[in-house]
């Protein structure tokens, strides 16, 4: 997922939360979205440049059934 397809996401979401919970003034919620999410997506690249590695792979477990070897 791209930067931009993140931020909108980040922002959609935080702005869903802050209306359904009801503590915000309407007019101020969708600034403080696009605030929140733009600060989601800057410490997600930050954490990004930590990693030297990819996503770990998961590997299909092998199941026997008791008694087999």
């Amino acid at each position: 997922m791209n930067d931009e397809d993140f931020r909108d996401a980040c922002a959609m979401l935080a702005m869903l939360g802050w209306i359904i919970n009801g503590d915000n003034a309407p007019d101020m919620i969708p600034h403080m979205a696009w605030r929140t999410a733009n600060r989601m997506v800057e410490t997600r690249n930050e954490s990004y440049d930590e990693v030297d590695e990819g996503i770990v792979a998961i590997k299909k477990r092998k199941y026997t059934r008791k008694g087999e070897a």
